[in-house]
């Protein structure tokens, strides 16, 4: 395998390629770092995480997005299109967040 054979093989034995790490990006906050209230601010609640994620993916322009929220922490995952690198997207993954 070549250092840039990122292929790997799906559940329902397809096979596909990973981003190179390049286009992930990762934005969070914790509550060690701006405090509970500031997380809750950010938090999307649980029955409309799968209405919101699309706009969110929207939004930042991204291929893929994921989402944690617990009571202590916020995460977006997120992978650019097209062999784009993530960059710095903190500001934009809150703006979207908080609308």
């Amino acid at each position: 395998m070549g250092a840039r054979d990122c292929s790997v093989t799906h559940g329902r034995g397809g096979r596909g390629l990973l981003p190179p790490m390049h286009q992930i990006g990762v934005v969070g906050l914790s509550y060690r770092h701006v405090g509970v209230d500031e997380v809750a601010r950010f938090s999307v609640p649980k029955t409309e995480v799968l209405a919101r994620l699309p706009a969110l993916r929207d939004a930042l322009g991204v291929s893929e997005v994921f989402y944690v929220g617990t009571c202590n922490r916020v995460e977006v995952l997120f992978s650019m299109p097209d062999g784009a690198p993530a960059g710095d997207a903190r500001a934009e993954v809150f703006r979207a967040l908080i609308g």
